[in-house]
């Protein structure tokens, strides 16, 4: 079938749904509640599955053509003694994943549609947006998202104990991967042509307050190996950015209810340990496509989308949690070595 399609939220799933749907021929319609449609400008781990799911998109050779492959990871100890290095494509069977920004990424989607589908400044109500005319809503607005409160109040963000910060610096490194302290953790990933993108990890009460930045990453992070405190002098204060980091605890009970359908972080927002959360968003796009494809009754092509995505994804995201407080922990030092290793090689990580 095809129809009209009203998708809340203008991120990597929303742009991502609205391609798929209009490459279908559904007239879509997205609404952003920002001034203009930018994301974060951190770096985005494609997975192979995410890679196919980019093909059908029909951005996959442009994706490739501007995102190197990620084919090595270490792990480091603080003082900068290796812990584990791992050939990432050489792990398991499939390509190696790819490194692109997420701002990269929008553009391109934002590329495949036509002109008028994206509205911005349109802060929709999602009562107005449950009742509004169309033939499917996609909520895809994110880990707070007001369509998913509408439809499961008891659905929200729950703090998982740590907070976060990310950032760009023009410094030049090769190290690519992460390194771990007791309580916190630093990750690094050069992406070519691009400045250095870093996190930093830090197990937190929720009432956790931090004055500058630069100050509380200085503390944090002295001593430990280069490039990290490069990265962090490198960094302007005014480009670092903090989160805390959170997962939707209870989840959805179904990722469709009636006509309306949710996507992306909306549905199943998870910790970032595993690299999947907008490789699953494009997941979810073009399963909600192919399930419409066709069908006679949108209802139960978006029931045939829930039941394709909800067990995948909520394995990712209790994969994606494990993995999280293994990294961050004080003790535990033997599960700690052996878990990068252990993602990376398990099908959840590739799924």
């Amino acid at each position: 079938m095809t129809g009209r399609a009203i998708i809340v939220g203008g991120g990597v799933g929303g742009l991502a749904s609205a391609v798929a749907l209009h490459r279908e021929g559904w007239d879509v319609e997205v609404h952003e509640r920002a001034p203009r449609i930018s994301g974060p400008g951190n770096a985005l781990t494609l997975w192979p599955d995410a890679q196919e799911a980019l093909d059908a998109l029909g951005i996959g050779d442009a994706v490739r053509a501007c995102a190197p492959l990620h084919e090595h990871f270490e792990l480091r100890r603080p003082d900068g003694r290796l812990i584990t290095s791992v050939d990432v494509g050489r792990e398991g069977e499939g390509p190696s994943p790819r490194v692109l920004t997420r701002s990269s990424l929008m553009r391109l989607l934002l590329d495949e549609l036509p002109s008028g589908a994206v509205h911005t400044d349109s802060d929709i109500d999602p009562h107005v947006a449950l009742s509004a005319e169309c033939d499917v809503l996609v909520g895809a607005d994110g880990v707070h998202s007001r369509i998913r409160t509408a439809l499961f109040p008891a659905s929200r963000p729950r703090y998982m104990g740590c907070v976060a910060w990310r950032g760009t610096a023009d410094v030049s490194t090769d190290f690519h991967g992460q390194t771990w302290g007791p309580g916190r953790k630093f990750g690094v990933v050069p992406v070519e042509g691009e400045p250095a993108h870093w996190f930093a990890c830090l197990t937190a009460p929720a009432d956790y307050r931090l004055g500058a930045h630069h100050q509380e990453l200085r503390s944090l992070f002295a001593g430990w190996h280069d490039p990290i405190p490069r990265l962090i002098e490198a960094t302007p204060e005014s480009e670092i950015v903090r989160d805390e980091v959170s997962q939707l605890v209870p989840a959805p009970e179904t990722f469709a209810v009636d006509n309306a359908v949710l996507v992306g972080d909306a549905a199943h927002a998870m910790t970032p340990d595993l690299g999947q959360g907008a490789c699953q968003a494009l997941i979810d796009a073009v399963t909600l496509a192919a399930c419409l494809r066709g069908a006679a009754d949108p209802g139960q092509a978006l029931a045939d989308y829930d039941r394709a995505r909800r067990r995948p994804t909520r394995r990712m995201a209790t994969a994606s949690r494990v993995l999280n407080r293994i990294s961050r922990a004080r003790t535990m030092p033997r599960a700690r070595l052996g878990a990068i290793r252990i993602a990376l090689r398990l099908p959840v990580a590739r799924s």
